[in-house]
């Protein structure tokens, strides 16, 4: 009568001759840049005009309303921008 073997704790693998024996790496690649727009590090969303996924979404989605006065704008520019939101 044979025993069960049991797989468990088995190491043996079979590899072939042309098989790496390490994972293959990945350069890494700086993915954070510095947003044309806002200035800060983010993952860049336009890579034709370098600026950031909050920035494309002030300009295209939200798109901001000019008041006219220069430090008004941009005033709220630097907070739509800069906006964090909090987890309670």
């Amino acid at each position: 009568m044979e025993q069960p073997v049991s797989y468990k704790h088995k190491t043996d693998i079979l590899i072939s001759d042309n098989t790496p024996s390490t994972q293959p790496t990945r350069k890494s690649q700086n993915i954070y840049k510095k947003c044309n727009e806002c200035n800060i590090k983010r993952k860049i969303f336009d890579k034709s005009h370098e600026i950031c996924h909050v920035c494309y979404n002030i300009k295209k989605i939200l798109k901001p309303k000019q008041s006219g006065n220069k430090v008004i704008d941009d005033f709220i520019r630097y907070t739509q921008s800069n906006y964090a939101t909090i987890d309670d």
